[in-house]
């Protein structure tokens, strides 16, 4: 890898790690991490992306767990709210770089807390149905 190419990605990883502590601690490890989700641009709109988002967070919350993720970008941001993600701080990248002339780039660290839920268990089938939601 060039070597502009490792600064930009330890750069990258240093924000992202540092951002983490401060906001997740040693929990950062439990939680479910969402590194990437995309659909193809002719299957936007049309709810795929948010079905994959609600799977994602019915297994956390089954779980117990907050998950986080970094968006790509500002467009994505609204896209993450609605599932319920808030943004906890910013990686921002290209600002002080004089080889990049595309504009800085700013990536949302953003996470999203569990709901908790009762388990009520079928003693006949062994199946767990997850069913009311705490607050």
């Amino acid at each position: 890898m060039p070597k502009i190419a490792q600064k930009r990605a330890k750069d990258f990883s240093d924000q992202k790690n540092k951002i983490a502590g401060e906001h997740f601690g040693e929990k950062v490890d439990e939680m479910f991490y969402v590194h990437v989700i995309a659909t193809s641009p002719s299957y936007q709109g049309r709810g795929h992306g948010g079905a994959l988002m609600d799977s994602i967070a019915q297994i956390a919350d089954g779980a117990g767990k907050d998950a986080w993720l970094i968006s790509s970008g500002p467009h994505n941001v609204p896209f993450y709210k609605f599932h319920r993600y808030e943004s906890v701080g910013q990686i921002r990248m290209g600002k002080n770089d004089l080889l990049w002339f595309k504009g800085e780039i700013v990536c949302d660290v953003m996470v999203r807390k569990s709901r908790k839920v009762f388990q009520n268990q079928f003693s006949d089938s062994g199946w767990t149905k997850f069913d009311k939601e705490l607050k």
